[in-house]
């Protein structure tokens, strides 16, 4: 299924807040995680903010322990995350 430029293949796993997809960005080409969050998230500007925000913090921490944020982006208002798939 097409997500903006990514296949999505596979939901690996939602909570709460969001679901994380297995896809592949033909661009580059590699397999990703896409984490999307789940549409009642959209509703509120707080929590779509939060979400931006965990998307903001997450990519600026680097250790070998913690999975790599690639992309921070939005296919018309649906933002997303875009991750090493591990």
């Amino acid at each position: 299924h097409p997500f903006g430029r990514f296949e999505v293949r596979r939901l690996l796993g939602q909570g709460s807040f969001s679901a994380v997809f297995e896809a592949f960005d033909p661009s580059l080409p590699r397999v990703v995680a896409l984490k999307v969050p789940r549409p009642e998230v959209l509703v509120s500007p707080s929590l779509r903010r939060r979400f931006e925000r965990d998307a903001e913090i997450s990519a600026a921490l680097h250790h070998p322990n913690i999975v790599p944020i690639y992309e921070v982006g939005h296919v018309g208002p649906v933002c997303y995350t875009v991750a090493e798939f591990i």
